[in-house]
């Protein structure tokens, strides 16, 4: 791919746009950074918002009209409410935009009858040209803007400024593809089993070769029409290389580094860790690589950037559920005190966090935490006893299945209620004592669905019972197949909406376009514009007495 400039904050300078394809200098990258922040936050340099105006109306903050609201952040433009935007990259704005089959660009026009071959929507852009359209809503044909589209009164060295990023935005294909082959890498963490490493790649390699024998033999396969053939264009083939991170954490930087020199991919595909990736999070920020939707038990929670798409946020969000449903039940649970116990794990340790952010933004009162050390068991009685508070505590054990052994006498006080995660208790859910399970809520974050109606109580189970019940489909835990092929269906959809149009950030634009899946296994996934966490509910649930793999739920699915 040759030598590649990369500014701290945005887009990829290719040298070949600067004379004598030199590398920015430092008032260049100043530059280019101040109208990115002009395009994708509506900030001036002075660090003003823009003035815009848009439908006649009075100007307001350019904040409010952010270039990148519509045209998106790789400038390829949107369709909302029937209003066409068109894109604002350098690759179409700097050529001529034709009337008839506008992807078509130099010999690809050559098949075109020729009534319409030639035939402009408008000439390429000048600079001069391109502020006046900026800030007086006209092209170069002279041709007035809808008023939909904002007129921004700038300065003319703003406007320069403007004009200099849009030059370089989504100008060249990003890293990772070429005219036949789009790269992709996924990154597996060392700690991983090897059967859920078997399965991750399972999928993934079995939906690359699905895409790719899509692509086999398409110039015989019907792709003779005009139209088809322009689609046809746009098909790259898939690889996929596997990034094995090995040892702590701290090594994983110079690791994922060394990887991307030898192969500097399009995007990861998902990805496959129990432990915090924020790592790789912070990788993926530093070189503007997507990242879709891996399988990160602790993914970064902080929103900091934009360029990784999780599904949820984790152990952290049934915290928060756990917050929000307690705070529903009104003061007979809020005015209780509250005893988080919380195992020596990173797991518990975010689900306790989840839980203080939610409850506080509540505005309830302190939760007193107590660590347990590495190994130890609750001793359930003896910390509420302990517990200095008023009343019995309501109990959330963030840990594991050691604190089963006390549970079931605990639980005996009709008074007693206790929170646990079933993503902390892993495959153990199904062992909780039956004795407590009248008296323990669990945070679920995953589908529900319905028993058939012609299905027999397991035995402990009455019919009544079991009318209240939705059941649990497959692993409870990590899901890697089902979560695996959820991600690999989402990039499939995005990679086409992209059509030619090979940048990276395109792809995540592609995915802000996209509509909410509600077939997998979260009840929902909502895409859209600043969409990171992408499943934002979890569900409140009690086990039923006997061996039936189910739950009665006790809230809906959007909680917090």
């Amino acid at each position: 791919m040759g030598a590649r400039f990369w500014l701290p904050f945005g887009l990829p300078l290719n040298p070949g746009h600067w004379p004598q394809a030199t590398p920015p200098n430092a008032d260049q990258v100043v530059a280019l950074r101040q109208g990115e922040r002009m395009y994708r936050e509506g900030i001036l340099p002075s660090g003003k918002p823009m003035n815009a105006a848009a439908s006649g109306n009075s100007p307001v903050a350019g904040v409010t009209y952010a270039c990148a609201s519509c045209h998106l952040q790789a400038g390829l433009g949107s369709e909302e409410g029937g209003v066409v935007t068109p894109p604002t990259n350098a690759e179409k704005l700097f050529r001529p935009w034709f009337r008839y089959h506008p992807a078509l660009v130099g010999e690809e026009r050559k098949d075109l009858p020729e009534q319409i071959r030639h035939v402009l929507r408008r000439p390429a852009y000048t600079d001069a040209e391109l502020a006046r359209a900026i800030t007086q809503g006209v092209d170069p044909t002279g041709r007035t803007f809808n008023q939909v589209m904002p007129r921004y009164p700038l300065s003319p060295a703003d406007a320069d400024i403007l004009v200099r990023y849009l030059k370089q935005l989504s100008a060249t294909p990003s890293p990772g593809v070429n005219s036949t082959t789009l790269s992709f890498a996924t990154v597996i963490t060392d700690e991983v089993s090897a059967e859920d490493r078997q399965d991750f790649l399972e999928v993934l390699s079995y939906r690359f070769d699905i895409h790719n024998r899509q692509g086999a033999n398409r110039e015989t396969r019907g792709y003779r029409s005009l139209a088809a053939k322009e689609g046809a264009l746009a098909f790259r083939e898939w690889s996929l290389s596997v990034w094995e991170l090995k040892g702590p954490a701290s090594g994983w930087p110079a690791q994922l580094e060394a990887h991307y020199r030898r192969n500097p991919v399009f995007a990861l595909v998902s990805g496959l860790s129990s432990r915090p990736w924020a790592p790789i999070h912070a990788f993926c920020e530093a070189h503007q690589l997507p990242c879709i939707l891996p399988l990160a038990d602790l993914p970064q929670l902080e929103s900091s950037g934009g360029y990784t798409l999780y599904f949820s946020k984790g152990p952290f969000q049934e915290g928060e559920a756990a917050a929000a449903f307690l705070s529903g039940q009104g003061e007979a649970s809020t005015r209780r005190p509250v005893l988080q116990v919380v195992a020596d794990t990173p797991a518990a340790r975010a689900v306790a966090k989840g839980f203080i952010s939610g409850w506080s933004e509540r505005g309830h009162g302190p939760v007193q935490t107590v660590q347990l050390r590495k190994g130890e068991q609750p001793q359930v009685q003896r910390l509420a006893n302990a517990f200095k508070g008023k009343g019995d505590p309501i109990l959330l054990l963030w840990t594991g299945k050691e604190a089963f052994p006390n549970l079931a006498a605990y639980t005996r006080n009709p008074k007693a209620m206790v929170m646990m995660s079933t993503s902390l208790l892993e495959q153990h859910l199904w062992k909780l004592p039956q004795a407590a399970r009248d008296r323990t809520w669990l945070t679920y974050p995953f589908r529900l669905f319905r028993p058939p109606t012609s299905m027999k109580a397991p035995e402990g189970t009455s019919p009544e019972s079991l009318a209240k019940v939705s059941l649990v489909a497959g692993d409870t835990h990590r899901r890697v197949r089902s979560r695996a092929f959820v991600a690999m269906k989402a990039l499939a959809e995005a990679v086409t909406r992209m059509e030619r149009n090979f940048y990276r950030d395109n792809l995540l634009d592609a995915f802000t376009r996209m509509m909410d899946d509600d077939e997998s296994d979260y009840e929902r996934l909502s895409f859209g514009p600043g969409q990171r966490h992408l499943s934002r509910g979890c569900y409140v649930v009690r086990m039923p007495k006997g061996s039936l793999h189910g739950f009665m739920k006790e809230s809906d699915w959007v909680i917090h």
